[in-house]
């Protein structure tokens, strides 16, 4: 089973951008190790944030 880090890890080696979430078990220093473009404590945040990088690329 790929844990939050190898995924991370995947989407750096793969190109790829990727949104962290703080609710799983690594702590958010760990998880920004890897580039994500942001991370979010909630699913429910989710939207907003597309919404605000949306904007900002826009």
């Amino acid at each position: 089973m790929a844990t939050p880090n190898m995924i991370l890890q995947m989407a750096n080696n793969a190109g790829t951008k990727s949104l962290a979430v703080s609710y799983g078990v690594h702590s958010v220093e760990r998880l920004r190790q890897h580039n994500p473009l942001g991370c979010v404590d909630r699913v429910s945040e989710i939207p907003q944030w597309l919404e605000s990088f949306s904007a900002d690329i826009a």
